[in-house]
């Protein structure tokens, strides 16, 4: 995937880099890459998705230009399955019939962020190094000094995921985790937006994205899952604020 994304711009906003690979991964033209840049990048321009840039300008953020393919199942693993039975853990992560896999996580995080002696002990050794994640520490430990007053809490995580393709073709693809923010989880709302823009090239080009990328699947856009997390999260947030007692 990282040879398909665009070049972020800089404070100079330079043209964009050549896409002749581009053209050969996707099937297209380079002078069709090229047009589906513009249009998409005018698209990001337009629709706030942008992160400030030197010399107080702004530039798109990096963006794939066209959504990957990806398996439907291994999708559905960490997406909108209701948990229907939980059994043992290591069931709970094979069953095909479904699993919500970030609420797992979540709590998790939750009972962890409860007991912040035993996080903060298992964080000591890397304070000296990391200047950021010792701020953090002096900052939870600081809290803890004064006493936790508000014991409502709530929390966004953004987890990040790849797909791991056996090079030997033993065992099929699976779905690793790769990550759990706590504090970048606002890019959760640029999702919703990357969403969109894909949305928006399948929905205005389709004719011009050949069949041997995607398959034979017909309507590509149908196919494309909605991303509500930049409604979702101010739901979220609107939810706290009521439960704190300030509607």
């Amino acid at each position: 995937m990282a040879d398909l994304l665009a070049s972020i711009a800089s404070s100079s906003s330079p043209p964009p880099a050549p896409t002749s690979v581009h053209a050969d991964k996707l099937g297209l033209t380079a002078s069709q890459v090229s047009h589906f840049l513009s249009e998409a990048t005018a698209y990001a321009a337009g629709h706030g998705m942008l992160v400030q840039a030197p010399e107080q300008r702004y530039a798109h953020l990096p963006y794939c230009l066209l959504p990957v393919p990806f398996p439907r199942q291994q999708f559905e693993l960490v997406r909108l399955l209701y948990l229907h039975r939980l059994g043992s853990l290591s069931q709970v992560l094979v069953d095909s019939q479904g699993i919500v896999l970030s609420p797992i996580f979540a709590l998790l995080v939750d009972r962890v962020a409860a007991d912040p002696d035993w996080l903060h002990e298992q964080l000591q050794n890397v304070l000296a190094e990391d200047a950021f994640t010792r701020r953090l520490v002096e900052l939870s430990k600081a809290v803890q000094k004064e006493g936790v007053v508000q014991t409502a809490a709530l929390g966004i995580h953004r987890s990040d995921y790849m797909l791991h393709d056996d090079p030997s073709n033993a065992t099929s693809p699976q779905i690793l985790q790769v990550e759990l923010n706590t504090i970048a989880a606002s890019f959760a709302c640029m999702s919703s937006l990357a969403s969109d823009l894909h949305r928006f090239l399948l929905e205005r080009y389709e004719a011009q994205i050949p069949s041997a990328y995607y398959g034979n699947v017909g309507d590509l856009a149908t196919h494309l899952p909605r991303n509500p997390a930049l409604h979702a999260l101010p739901a979220a947030l609107a939810r706290a604020h009521s439960h704190y007692g300030r509607p």
